[in-house]
């Protein structure tokens, strides 16, 4: 599932470099509910997790690029607690802490818009 969910991403990302932001946004919804999915069957699961916080990242700046700031915001809300929750858990995890500074940026450009 965890492959099925990545190639959704992949797909979306196409769809987004080429100007495609419906078939973008299906794509994403699609890697979201697959990797909300295996997140919410095992919370200790890093990794998951990880995923789960990167699809929300995704359609965070899909809204944006869409001009939708409030789900944009949302979004990047849902990403920005996970990366958190993550990044206190394991201080040392060195990717943890990227992920998290990685979405508080997406955050703070989406607040100087």
């Amino acid at each position: 599932q965890r492959d099925l969910s990545i190639s959704h991403n992949n797909l979306g990302d196409l769809a987004r470099e080429e100007g495609n932001l419906a078939a973008a946004r299906a794509a994403y919804e699609a890697d979201l509910s697959i990797a909300a999915r295996l997140a919410a069957s095992d919370l200790t699961n890093t990794t998951w997790q990880r995923d789960l916080s990167v699809s929300h990242t995704q359609l965070g700046a899909l809204a944006r690029e869409e001009g939708n700031l409030a789900a944009a915001r949302s979004a990047y809300q849902a990403a920005l607690d996970i990366a958190t929750r993550l990044a206190r858990a394991d201080p040392e995890n060195e990717g943890a802490q990227n992920l998290e500074l990685a979405v508080r940026k997406e955050v703070s450009a989406l607040h100087s818009e």
